[in-house]
């Protein structure tokens, strides 16, 4: 082999190790029997707090120590089972930083995504029937008034389906069949 294509393949290994490290070491310590394994923010579900408790949004939820790590969740506003309140909810306790990124589709009539925050203030952004949207927000800031945040079509035709994820935060899907339900949304933050 020459000493080029050697580099090359060489080069292309250690990428390789180098990308698939993290996704191993990220599984490695999912041991589901650990004593501690349950986080203590369950003593803040309902206030803003984050939510460990979402396994049945769309994954498994388990989340180690407690600490805060990047979540997501999915929600399907085109089925009929969802509707009128899909959406989803992402959130960390009262001062602490995130980052939270939202890709949809709309698969129902011309409406709207509104992002609305703990302190009941909102923002919708149009969404055209067949469109898509995305965007990336930060969310944390110390008076907690974006402490959590919720993802919906805020009442408007739009059938809205797609993933809403954190970085250093926790989230739940809205969706009825798989997810925390509108209720459980509500207690986050009310639609």
């Amino acid at each position: 082999m020459r000493p080029r294509n050697w580099i090359v393949s060489l080069s292309s290994l250690a990428l390789l190790a180098f990308v698939g490290s993290p996704v191993v070491a990220a599984h490695a310590g999912k041991n589901k029997s650990q004593p501690n394994a349950k986080s203590d923010s369950s003593k803040n579900q309902g206030k803003g707090g984050g939510n460990d408790d979402c396994d049945d949004d769309g994954h498994d939820g388990n989340h180690g120590d407690g600490a805060r790590s990047n979540d997501f969740a999915l929600f399907d506003g085109s089925n009929p089972l969802n509707q009128p309140s899909s959406g989803a909810v992402c959130g960390a306790p009262k001062g602490h930083a995130f980052t939270y990124n939202l890709a949809v589709a709309n698969y129902g009539s011309d409406g709207f995504v509104r992002v609305t925050y703990t302190d009941g203030d909102w923002v919708q952004f149009p969404i055209a029937a067949g469109g898509s949207f995305s965007l990336s927000q930060a969310g944390g800031s110390k008076s907690g008034n974006d402490a959590v945040v919720r993802v919906s079509n805020g009442g408007s035709p739009a059938q809205l389906a797609g993933v809403l994820s954190a970085q250093r935060a926790k989230c739940a899907s809205c969706d009825a069949d798989g997810g925390i339900g509108d209720a459980g949304c509500d207690a986050f933050v009310p639609n």
